[in-house]
C-alpha cells in the first residue's frame, strides 16, 4: 500500500510539473528534445452521449493536460466510492485519497464478528449482522460530523445509504420494518456526499478478484448469494441519483481496468471528475469497452 501511494504521489507531481500544450510527437527524437511527458485521455471509438451519458473508456496517448487535481478536490470534498463485495472500493479509495492528499475512512468489515457465521447460515444471522454493519457506519459518520473532518477532503469506501441493499436482500419481512426504523432515524444525521463512484464488474471478475483478496469468509461465499448481490447493487445505483437525498453518480465499467498496476486506467476516474458532474447532472456512465451492454 505504501509502495502504491507513493508511486502515485510521484507520478502526479512529475506531471504537474511537466504539464505542457497539445501537440503529439511520438518520435523519440521529439520527446528527447522536450523532455517532458506528455498525456492525452483520447477516445477511442465515439463521444459523450448527453442522452444517455454513456462515455467510452479513455486511453492514453502523448499529449494532454493533466487534469487539475486541486480544482477537482476543491469541488469534491467528499467522495463515496461503492460496489459490490471484490470489486476494488478500498483500492480505488486509497488511491484517491493519495492523489487528493484526503482523510480516508474505511469501512469495518472483518471487525464485524457475526459475518463467518452469517456466511454458513445467512438466515439464522441476517439481523444482528446487518444491525452491526448499521451502527458502526454511523458511528463513523458521527465521528466526522462531529471532529469537523469534512473541512479537509474526504474519500470513504462505502456511502451510508447503501446498507439498505444488503437489508433487503437478507431481512425477513418483520426484520426489515424494524431495520428501517432505525435505518430512517440514523440517514436523517449522516451527511451526502459530493459525488458516488459505483464501480461495476462482471461475476466471473469479481469472483476472481475475491479469490485473490483471499479473506477466509468470503472464499466460499454462495455464487447465487453474489449474483443476487450483484443485481441488487445495480437495482440501487439505478435510482440513488435521482432519489431524495441522493448523490450525483459516476458509474465505472472495471471490468478491464487495474487501477494498482497501472497509472492509465487511474487516470480514467481523473478525466471524468474534471469535468463531473455537470449543473444538473446526476450520473455518468463509462464502459470498458466500445458495445459493452449498459451496466444499469
Amino acid at each position: 500500500r505504501l509502495r502504491l501511494r507513493l508511486r502515485l504521489r510521484l507520478r502526479l507531481r512529475l506531471r504537474l510539473q511537466e504539464r505542457v500544450g497539445c501537440g503529439c510527437r511520438r518520435g523519440s527524437a521529439a520527446a528527447a528534445g522536450e523532455g517532458r511527458l506528455r498525456d492525452e485521455m483520447e477516445i477511442e471509438e465515439g463521444v459523450l452521449c448527453k442522452e444517455s451519458g454513456i462515455v467510452p473508456l479513455p486511453r492514453l496517448c502523448h499529449d494532454a493536460a493533466m487534469p487539475d487535481m486541486g480544482a477537482i478536490a476543491e469541488r469534491l470534498r467528499y467522495v463515496a466510492i461503492e460496489g459490490c463485495i471484490g470489486v476494488g472500493k478500498t483500492t480505488l479509495t486509497r488511491l484517491l485519497s493519495s492523489a487528493f492528499q484526503a482523510r480516508t475512512v474505511l469501512e469495518v468489515v472483518e471487525e464485524n464478528p457475526f459475518l463467518p457465521e452469517f456466511y454458513r447460515d445467512k438466515a439464522a444471522h441476517a439481523f444482528k449482522t446487518q444491525v452491526f454493519f448499521l451502527l458502526s457506519r454511523f458511528k463513523q459518520q458521527e465521528q466526522l460530523a462531529q471532529e469537523d473532518l469534512f473541512q479537509k477532503n474526504t474519500v470513504a469506501d462505502y456511502l451510508f445509504d447503501k446498507d439498505r441493499i444488503f437489508a433487503e436482500l437478507t431481512l425477513s419481512d418483520s426484520e426489515l420494518s424494524l431495520y428501517h426504523s432505525v435505518f430512517t432515524a440514523l440517514a436523517q444525521r449522516v451527511r451526502v456526499p459530493d459525488v458516488v463512484i459505483y464501480l461495476h464488474a462482471p461475476m466471473d471478475v469479481v469472483l476472481e478478484r475475491i479469490r485473490r483478496r483471499g479473506r477466509s469468509f468470503e472464499v466460499d461465499m454462495d455464487r447465487s448469494y453474489l449474483e443476487s448481490l450483484v443485481a441488487a447493487y445495480n437495482r440501487f445505483f439505478s435510482d440513488y441519483p435521482d432519489a431524495p437525498g441522493g448523490a450525483p453518480t459516476l458509474i465505472v465499467d472495471t471490468e478491464q481496468l487495474n487501477f494498482p498496476d497501472r497509472d492509465g486506467d487511474l487516470d480514467v476516474i481523473f478525466e471524468a471528475l474534471q469535468t463531473f458532474p455537470r449543473e444538473g447532472e446526476r450520473r455518468r456512465i463509462i464502459q470498458s469497452r466500445p458495445g459493452a451492454p449498459r451496466l444499469l
